[in-house]
């Protein structure tokens, strides 16, 4: 509504994000035959009356239709000169931007690596995201304005830190962001700011774990639980005396280590820091035909002693009080090939139900576009599994745990056609 007055596209954006679902319909329903001109003035004239409520934390306005309609009739009437004014001006009375700042530079005092990631980040965006920025949550206390930043690094990093490139940032995006943090759903950024260390992005490895055996789910899982156990030295070493020889002599070798190492593997929050001479060793015992019994295992395709009929997750009950959550869960497994359902049970068939429901609904989150559709079959690696269970392990899944909580699965947002968040584009109060 406001593309070149950012101060008071900041205002509409406030004032949308924190309506309930029923009240941006009935703004949709009564607004969306009138022009933006017209529209303009009445949301923010709402945004008025509203304002004190609107910047409390964990709040929602349902706005009914009498107000709307009031409103309305009030613009009809010229009874809105006032925020007419305010308007032509580009920004909203009492706005103090030169005081609203985020001080950057000192964010993570004692955390330089991301310090300087948030130093980057700033230093990449335009002149005009800076301003949004400090809009909106320069008044913010320092510890919420890091979580705010960090998050919007990780969604813009394959953008920032590119030479002669700057990246704008509309308020839509920041106002989406702090919503996000009152209701505690930034997924990781808490621990990474515990921690101090940026996620980095997963290698590129010549040793192909996740596909050693692919109609093997069950050693399959061995050499995955092995892998995503190791620290990033010990892939290292895999890779670098590995990576040379074949699928064929890969195999037993790995899954030797994971039965050498089986037991502290197990254990959460554990890591194998895998040195190379322990890998130097098994090579060879490879070369001197030492590892038969291994290779006796990988033709029957089953790890001795395990009794997959036994390990399996009981969808159905996962949920018996949160009917919307066991829909969603039974959504999925239907959807789901026999081969992701055997590994699934594979993997997590044997750890208690609430992990199991933890597990499975971040699954479903990273799936959702695919299950539920007609003649669609989805398959999953055990490499995803194992990945989850390390995320469960580590408190990594984002906002699963508030949505069991409330059992309420998180709903997509609508289209609607006013067009609130570029009502005012220059005007961000």
């Amino acid at each position: 509504l406001f593309p070149d007055k950012p101060d008071l596209q900041s205002k509409v954006n406030l004032l949308w994000n924190k309506l309930t679902d029923q009240g941006k319909d009935n703004v949709n329903k009564l607004l969306g035959d009138l022009t933006p001109d017209q529209q303009r003035p009445i949301l923010l004239y709402i945004y008025d009356i509203a304002k004190e409520n609107l910047k409390k934390p964990n709040t929602q306005l349902n706005l009914d239709t009498n107000t709307i309609t009031t409103v309305i009739n009030m613009e009809k009437n010229n009874k809105l000169e006032d925020i007419k004014k305010i308007i032509i001006d580009g920004k909203w009375p009492g706005s103090e931007n030169e005081n609203k700042v985020v001080n950057v530079n000192v964010l993570f005092p004692d955390k330089p690596e991301l310090q300087s990631k948030v130093n980057v980040l700033w230093n990449s965006l335009t002149d005009n995201a800076k301003d949004t920025i400090n809009q909106n949550i320069g008044d913010m206390e320092p510890d919420q304005q890091a979580r705010i930043l960090l998050y919007l690094l990780k969604t813009i990093e394959d953008k920032v830190g590119q030479p002669g490139v700057k990246v704008n940032v509309s308020p839509d995006t920041i106002q989406k962001i702090i919503i996000k943090d009152e209701n505690d759903e930034l997924g990781d950024i808490k621990n990474v700011i515990i921690t101090g260390k940026w996620p980095q992005p997963e290698k590129e490895y010549t040793v192909k774990v996740n596909t050693l055996f692919p109609d093997k789910p069950d050693l399959q899982s061995k050499v995955n639980l092995l892998w995503n156990k190791l620290t990033d030295q010990g892939k290292d070493n895999v890779n670098k005396l590995l990576g040379d020889l074949t699928p064929d002599q890969q195999r037993p070798i790995l899954l030797y280590i994971y039965d050498i190492a089986k037991e502290n593997l197990k254990k959460p929050n554990t890591q194998l820091n895998l040195d190379t001479n322990t890998i130097t060793t098994v090579i060879n015992m490879e070369k001197n035909n030492k590892l038969e019994d291994i290779k006796k295992i990988i033709i029957d395709g089953k790890w001795p002693g395990s009794e997959n009929e036994n390990k399996v997750v009981n969808v159905n009950v996962l949920f018996p009080d949160k009917p919307e959550l066991q829909s969603k869960v039974n959504v999925l497994w239907n959807s789901l090939t026999d081969n992701a359902k055997d590994t699934i049970n594979q993997n997590i068939g044997d750890m208690e139900p609430d992990q199991q429901a933890r597990i499975l609904l971040y699954l479903l989150k990273t799936i959702e576009d695919k299950v539920g559709q007609p003649g669609v079959k989805v398959n999953v690696s055990p490499d995803t599994i194992q990945k989850i269970i390390i995320k469960d392990e580590n408190d990594e899944l984002g906002d699963i745990k508030n949505v069991i909580i409330t059992g309420k699965w998180p709903q997509p947002e609508k289209e609607y056609t006013v067009k609130v968040n570029t009502l005012f584009p220059d005007k961000p109060d």
